[in-house]
Protein backbone atom coordinates (compact mmCIF):
# COMPACT_ATOMS: atom_id res chain seq x y z
CA UNK A 1 0.00 0.00 0.00
CA UNK A 2 0.59 3.21 -1.03
CA UNK A 3 0.24 5.90 1.57
CA UNK A 4 2.34 9.35 -0.47
CA UNK A 5 -0.79 11.51 -1.76
CA UNK A 6 1.64 12.32 -4.13
CA UNK A 7 1.54 8.56 -6.05
CA UNK A 8 -1.44 7.73 -8.12
CA UNK A 9 -1.69 4.09 -9.73
CA UNK A 10 -1.60 4.01 -13.37
CA UNK A 11 -4.84 2.73 -13.45
CA UNK A 12 -7.55 1.32 -11.84
CA UNK A 13 -9.08 -2.41 -11.65
CA UNK A 14 -12.52 -2.47 -10.32
CA UNK A 15 -13.22 -6.38 -9.41
CA UNK A 16 -17.21 -7.81 -8.05
CA UNK A 17 -16.77 -7.98 -4.50
CA UNK A 18 -20.03 -9.68 -2.98
CA UNK A 19 -21.00 -9.71 0.63
CA UNK A 20 -20.26 -13.10 1.31
CA UNK A 21 -16.24 -12.79 0.02
CA UNK A 22 -13.53 -11.80 2.38
CA UNK A 23 -10.78 -9.70 1.00
CA UNK A 24 -7.20 -11.00 2.23
CA UNK A 25 -4.35 -8.20 2.33
CA UNK A 26 -0.97 -9.18 3.61
CA UNK A 27 2.85 -8.12 3.61
CA UNK A 28 5.49 -9.59 2.22
CA UNK A 29 6.59 -11.07 5.42
CA UNK A 30 4.08 -13.69 4.91
CA UNK A 31 5.17 -14.07 1.15
CA UNK A 32 8.33 -14.65 1.94
CA UNK A 33 8.13 -16.71 4.83
CA UNK A 34 10.43 -20.24 4.60
CA UNK A 35 9.99 -23.44 6.08
CA UNK A 36 13.22 -25.52 7.23
CA UNK A 37 13.79 -26.63 3.40
CA UNK A 38 13.95 -23.12 2.13
CA UNK A 39 9.88 -23.19 0.62
CA UNK A 40 7.44 -20.21 0.61
CA UNK A 41 4.66 -20.39 2.00
CA UNK A 42 1.98 -21.59 -0.39
CA UNK A 43 -0.89 -19.43 0.64
CA UNK A 44 -2.74 -19.71 -2.83
CA UNK A 45 -2.37 -23.60 -1.99
CA UNK A 46 -3.04 -23.49 1.38
CA UNK A 47 -6.45 -21.90 0.57
CA UNK A 48 -7.37 -23.40 -1.93
CA UNK A 49 -10.88 -25.64 -0.68
CA UNK A 50 -11.22 -23.79 2.60
CA UNK A 51 -14.08 -23.48 3.46
CA UNK A 52 -14.98 -20.78 6.33
CA UNK A 53 -18.00 -18.77 6.72
CA UNK A 54 -17.29 -15.09 5.51
CA UNK A 55 -15.29 -13.80 8.65
CA UNK A 56 -12.63 -11.70 8.67
CA UNK A 57 -11.38 -13.19 11.84
CA UNK A 58 -11.44 -17.07 11.16
CA UNK A 59 -9.73 -15.97 8.01
CA UNK A 60 -6.85 -14.36 9.97
CA UNK A 61 -6.60 -16.37 12.36
CA UNK A 62 -6.34 -19.45 9.83
CA UNK A 63 -3.69 -18.01 7.74
CA UNK A 64 -1.94 -16.89 10.89
CA UNK A 65 -1.92 -20.76 12.58
CA UNK A 66 -1.15 -22.07 9.20
CA UNK A 67 2.24 -19.56 8.35
CA UNK A 68 3.60 -20.41 11.84
CA UNK A 69 3.06 -24.03 11.74
CA UNK A 70 4.98 -23.81 8.16
CA UNK A 71 7.48 -21.33 9.16
CA UNK A 72 10.76 -22.41 10.27
CA UNK A 73 11.06 -18.47 11.79
CA UNK A 74 9.80 -15.42 10.90
CA UNK A 75 12.54 -13.13 9.77
CA UNK A 76 10.20 -9.75 8.73
CA UNK A 77 7.03 -8.59 10.17
CA UNK A 78 3.83 -9.71 9.07
CA UNK A 79 0.36 -7.94 8.61
CA UNK A 80 -2.87 -9.42 7.58
CA UNK A 81 -6.08 -7.72 6.61
CA UNK A 82 -9.26 -9.07 6.08
CA UNK A 83 -12.57 -7.39 5.31
CA UNK A 84 -15.79 -8.26 3.91
CA UNK A 85 -18.82 -5.97 2.61
CA UNK A 86 -21.45 -5.44 5.09
CA UNK A 87 -24.90 -6.84 4.13
CA UNK A 88 -27.84 -4.07 4.03
CA UNK A 89 -30.16 -3.91 6.29
CA UNK A 90 -28.33 -3.11 9.35
CA UNK A 91 -26.78 -6.68 9.52
CA UNK A 92 -24.00 -6.69 12.01
CA UNK A 93 -20.88 -6.67 11.16
CA UNK A 94 -17.71 -8.64 12.90
CA UNK A 95 -14.72 -7.29 14.04
CA UNK A 96 -11.83 -8.74 14.85
CA UNK A 97 -8.97 -7.31 16.94
CA UNK A 98 -5.60 -7.88 17.80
Amino acid sequence: MRLDPQERPSCVSTVPFQPEEVLLAYSDGLSEARDVDGRYYPLAKHLSGLVLPPSPGRLIDFVWDDLTRFAARLDDDVSLLAVTRARRGGRSVERADG
